[in-house]
């Protein structure tokens, strides 16, 4: 967990990563926590931020992707299917609460 300073660093960083199309390498987001740490006037150890900031801006998925993997089986229709009067997704769970 950070703390404030930390918090401020990492969300500077974040913008600074965010300038650039990702996804980002250890090594650049080091240096955008550095560039942002120099600004707070942090000296601690920046590790913990970066770790931070790269679970930030490397996670994301398109529209459509398996968690799994992009080959995966899955319906390429499952956004129409939540949006579905039907809504199969949330039936199936309650069904699933109730058994």
């Amino acid at each position: 967990m950070l703390n404030e300073q930390q918090y401020r660093v990492a969300k500077t960083a974040i913008d600074l990563c965010l300038t650039k199309e990702g996804p980002y390498e250890v090594e650049f987001i080091e240096k955008k926590v550095m560039a942002a740490s120099g600004l707070f006037d942090y000296e601690d150890d920046t590790s913990i931020i970066t770790r931070y900031v790269e679970s930030k801006v490397n996670c994301s998925m398109q529209l459509g992707v398996s968690v799994v993997s992009e080959e995966a089986e899955h319906s390429q229709d499952w956004i129409q299917d939540i949006a579905n009067e039907n809504k199969i997704y949330a039936t199936s769970y309650e069904r699933y609460l109730r058994q």
